[in-house]
């Protein structure tokens, strides 16, 4: 009797264990040398404008500009995700603090989202590199 009462404590408390989950949140974000704030926005219209904003927010004196790439993709078979062909674009920049805006037309109906990787550049050491992505349904 003793084995089965240590055997359904030990299960009870592995599936608590188990049942606590980490979450992550975009308010702990990585240290950098360069860039104060960077970030993206993401949406889609009823009638498939694809909008985003992308920007970073430099220090002044330090930071020397950067470049961002972005890649839109849409959810294949609901399981992967896939390039969209022709919805790749590449910025660069020479300012401290830099935005930007652009609103595409989309084809298809479906889950999309971007992938945007920052490269900011300065003098308070190495480049940062960071990667967001936001999703929206269409």
């Amino acid at each position: 009797m003793k084995k089965i009462i240590a055997f359904l404590m030990c299960l009870i408390v592995l599936i608590t264990v188990l049942s606590v989950g980490v979450v992550a949140t975009d308010d702990v974000a990585p240290c950098a040398n360069n860039v104060a704030l960077w970030d993206i926005d993401f949406s889609i219209s009823e009638y498939g404008h694809a909008s985003y904003t992308v920007k970073y927010i430099g220090y002044s004196g330090i930071t020397t500009g950067g470049s961002i790439t972005i890649q839109m993709q849409k959810k294949f078979l609901g399981l992967f995700w896939r390039d969209v062909e022709g919805k790749y674009w590449e910025l660069s920049s020479n300012q401290v603090n830099y935005s930007y805006q652009n609103v595409v037309q989309l084809s298809d109906t479906g889950k999309y989202r971007i992938v945007v990787n920052f490269t900011i550049y300065g003098t308070g050491g190495a480049a940062d590199q960071f990667e967001k992505t936001a999703e929206a349904e269409w």
